[in-house]
């Protein structure tokens, strides 16, 4: 309830891809203002009126965004003392038009604050609000304790707000009141309790000036509501009949120029409670030593309770915090109370109460041996102060245990509170189900009941055909499943299939060009063959020729003519059969690529795949034989073609062999000088 929901509503469009937005703050408003337990008021209400002067160099309409944080330092540090100000509205995106119902759930526990805003002020050399700003529930929770605050941040709509999104981040400047318990006596005391103005609140980290170059100052005013139907709100009344509050005697925790004035330990949740729990527990302290001064000390003089807000956050909280936060731990300090009520012998040391425990610094025994009296006091006041701290522990120890079991209250009165919701929604559809059926009017009371019955006996019926639906839909789509990925499967063994017979035409292609080549080398043994039956003739008809007989030119160029012929016919072919084999021999063998085996139905016979192999290991044979079978013939056509240069160069010399002579086997030509040449 008056909870403020800051949402960007977003709805789909066929022009727009990014959607519709509409940027709105959503708040549930009742007629009754709830009061929490335990609290003397129902609700924090802030007026913010406006700018008390011009601005010299306005930066166009300003918004107000107020909330109240629990830890004014922690805040100020985060969120509004950096570079780039982090502080601002955080906007839950919402889907229209049905918006999900974890959309609107509050946290319990922020540190800084649930913001609300207001609208823009005008006019922009000096904005007039006069906004009012209702805080309750979980926001009057955390004001008034040690640290709480009420922040106002400033922001320029020229700034925040453009045609494509609403975005408030980086405020101009903030103000701050102190929600400390001075402000909540005076709120609460007679004169306060209609309302207290503010003036000259100054605006704080802003380099905006007035006519006058001096700081802005904005102007409020505050009120507690102890009535769950308030007469009337602060915008209806007339500002100047409202006691204007000293504002220079008030500290405000963002101010670094001021210091901090004495004010209460931490606000009650109840006054009356915090009245009482601050009178029992004063707690006698005893006089600090003057080391120069040599005069008896003076009587005791009665002085009223003076305790201050806590400084260090680095120390213990006072001794009686937890009691003035939780009053139902009352009986914790049920003993304390009584002790503290009786009659005590005064003391001519004793001070005001203490409120922090304080490690007190070691006395010298000049200082220490004369005062008997302070030393008795000394030693109760260690006592009562470690009671105090086991009283503190307790209470802690049993706090952090009812805080467990009050969380895990609320998470089965969630479940409890949803499962009742879905029966109220389900009653709720019969009831209008039942209504558009039928007249309510005509009918009677038995009729009703058998058409209830009737209804649920047919919504049980449907539930149950819709789950029969809903396994059938689960059915259809694992076997769509299965069949998309059996499709698959196939299309990769087709592709496999496909590359396996590209490659097998590719060793056919390559076999029949090995039958050509064994062709051609059955050719070339006969050509060989009748070659050498050539010059063995010539050889052998060589020698019947007359010794150191001088040969005709004729038959010299005919010799000559034809083992140039000769010559020529075996180094071509020869040159031919070296670049056929270093093909073979360089061509890269074909890849296959691997497809993944997967377990699907074989496409192939068996009798067809032992034949596919057969073939291909009997392709390979032949090639790997043929291979062999041209390396070895080439080598010894190579062999035989030096031995028949080497006998025809003889030849043509005149130089003839004879059984005796012993010959070294120089080659006169190199076949391979021959076939580069």
């Amino acid at each position: 309830m008056f909870h403020h929901y800051h949402v960007e509503l977003m709805q789909p469009h066929v022009n727009v891809p990014s959607g519709v937005r509409l940027y709105a703050t959503l708040v549930r408003k009742g007629s009754v203002i709830p009061r929490q337990e335990g609290f003397a008021f129902t609700g924090f209400e802030v007026l913010v009126r406006g700018l008390e002067r011009p601005l010299k160099d306005p930066v166009g309409p300003l918004l107000v965004v107020a909330r109240i944080v629990p830890n004014c330092e922690s805040y100020k540090d985060a969120m509004l003392m950096k570079t780039s100000r982090l502080a601002g509205i955080t906007v839950t995106t919402v889907k229209y038009p049905n918006p999900p119902r974890s959309s609107f759930e509050v946290f319990d526990c922020t540190n800084h604050g649930y913001p609300q805003v207001s609208a823009a002020g005008y006019p922009q050399e000096q904005p007039n609000w006069n906004h009012s700003f209702l805080f309750q529930g979980r926001d009057c929770a955390t004001a008034f304790t040690t640290g709480a605050a009420l922040v106002l941040e400033y922001y320029s709509i020229t700034t925040v707000m453009n045609s494509v999104n609403w975005h408030i981040r980086c405020p101009l400047g903030f103000s701050v009141v102190p929600l400390n318990q001075d402000i909540y006596h005076k709120l609460m005391a007679e004169h306060g309790s209609h309302g207290m103005r503010v003036d000259d609140l100054p605006v704080q980290g802003t380099s905006l000036q007035t006519v006058f170059n001096t700081r802005p100052t904005v102007g409020l005013i505050l009120r507690l509501i102890g009535s769950e139907r308030p007469d009337s709100i602060l915008t209806m009344l007339d500002p100047l009949r409202f006691p204007a509050m000293d504002w220079e005697t008030l500290h405000c925790p963002l101010d670094e120029n001021q210091q901090q004035a004495p004010s209460a330990h931490l606000s009650p949740v109840n006054p009356v409670t915090s009245l009482e729990i601050g009178s029992s527990k004063e707690i006698p302290q005893s006089q600090t030593l003057d080391k120069t001064a040599e005069s008896p000390p003076a009587p005791a003089v009665a002085r009223p309770p003076v305790v201050k807000l806590q400084q260090d956050q680095g120390r213990l909280p006072p001794y009686d915090a937890l009691a003035q936060i939780l009053p139902e731990y009352n009986y914790l300090f049920s003993a304390t109370h009584l002790s503290s009520k009786q009659p005590r012998p005064q003391q001519p040391t004793s001070k005001a109460p203490y409120p922090l425990p304080i490690q007190q610094p070691a006395l010298t025994s000049e200082e220490r041996g004369p005062l008997t009296g302070e030393r008795i006091a000394n030693r109760e006041f260690t006592d009562h102060e470690a009671k105090e701290m086991d009283n503190y522990r307790t209470a802690m120890r049993k706090m952090a245990e009812d805080i467990i079991d009050l969380r895990k209250n609320i998470s089965s009165l969630e479940a409890e509170n949803s499962k009742l919701r879905s029966e109220l929604s389900l009653h709720q559809d019969l009831g209008r189900t039942l209504l558009e059926d039928t007249d309510i009017d005509v009918m009677t009371k038995a009729e009703i009941a058998d058409r209830i019955v009737s209804l649920k006996q047919k919504l049980a019926g449907e539930s149950v055909e819709l789950q029969s639906y809903k396994v059938k839909v689960q059915q259809l789509q694992n076997e769509l499943i299965r069949k998309n990925d059996r499709e698959k499967e196939l299309i990769w063994l087709q592709k496999a299939h496909q590359q396996q017979q590209a490659v097998l035409q590719k060793y056919q292609e390559k076999g029949s060009q090995l039958k050509l080549l064994e062709d051609t080398i059955r050719q070339q043994e006969k050509v060989i063959e009748k070659m050498e039956r050539l010059l063995d003739k010539k050889l052998r008809e060589k020698p019947r020729e007359k010794p150191g007989a001088l040969k005709t030119p004729t038959a010299i160029i005919d010799d000559s003519s034809t083992q140039k012929e000769v010559e020529l016919v075996l180094l071509a072919e020869n040159a031919r059969l070296r670049e056929e084999l270093q093909k073979l021999r360089h061509e890269p063998n074909p890849i296959i690529l691997q497809q993944p085996f997967h377990p699907v139905p074989d496409s192939f016979s068996d009798s067809e795949k032992l034949c596919l192999l057969a073939k291909l290991e009997k392709a390979q044979g032949c090639i790997r034989t043929l291979e062999a079978v041209m390396e070895e013939n080439s080598r010894k056509w190579g062999q035989e073609k030096q031995n028949l240069l080497t006998r025809l160069s003889e030849s043509e010399h005149g130089f003839a062999r004879t059984s005796t002579m012993v010959l070294h086997d120089f080659p006169m030509k190199n076949v391979s000088d021959s076939v580069l040449t």
